[in-house]
């Protein structure tokens, strides 16, 4: 596992499966160089924590699991204590605790009900879509989201998937968690603080570039 601080309030998270890290894929990630991110890491017993000025990332040895909490120690998001990070062959799953205030915006362009996906499944699956009022018919996919619990999470991976493999699992397989997976590559995900949106959107968009302005 490698723990990779972009910024005080943006991790990187990767898992590799045979213990070996891939080459990095130049298709979304415009720059992997991030600038020197001042931090401290200690050992709790339980767990290792790296804590900078807007983080703790508890890193749990067993069962192993991920937390990340603000700096005032509230959690915002921590893999489910008895699925956690996991492959299925070679699937990458990984299952975090759903929150009672959990919501969850992005996906790309999705035209299905409500902004708000909690409680469906959705699939990073381009089609024609003349179906505009389904979520699993789009021009545009992106495995980003947010929540107003004040964090974003994009998984980096480029498998495709299907209504029957979806990507995310947003409390349909148990109340209390949700969960993102691929069919193929490494374990891969970058966690943003916010905890507004426009924190998170800015943090996002400066790994994935921005468009330039448009002439007149």
């Amino acid at each position: 596992m490698r723990i990779t601080l972009f910024a005080p309030d943006t991790v990187r998270v990767l898992l590799a499966h045979t213990g070996t890290f891939l080459p990095e894929p130049p298709w979304i990630i415009q720059n992997y160089d991030c600038p020197p991110v001042a931090y401290q890491f200690n050992d709790q017993g339980a767990f290792y924590r790296i804590q900078t000025a807007r983080l703790f990332v508890d890193v749990y040895k067993s069962p192993f699991r991920v937390k990340f909490s603000d700096s005032q120690g509230r959690v915002l998001n921590e893999e489910h204590p008895t699925y956690r990070m996991a492959w299925d062959g070679t699937r990458v799953r990984s299952d975090k605790i759903m929150q009672p205030d959990d919501k969850f915006y992005g996906f790309g362009a999705r035209f299905g009900d409500g902004a708000n996906k909690r409680g469906r499944n959705i699939s990073m699956n381009i089609a024609d879509a003349y179906n505009t009022e389904d979520d699993n018919f789009t021009y545009v996919v992106a495995p980003f989201f947010m929540s107003p619990v004040g964090y974003g999470i994009f998984f980096h991976n480029p498998g495709r998937t299907d209504t029957n493999n979806p990507t995310f699992r947003l409390g349909t397989d148990a109340a209390d968690r949700y969960s993102f997976e691929s069919p193929t590559g490494s374990l891969d995900y970058f966690f943003f603080y916010g905890p507004g949106f426009d924190r998170i959107v800015e943090q996002y968009t400066a790994l994935t570039e921005r468009p330039t302005l448009s002439p007149l």
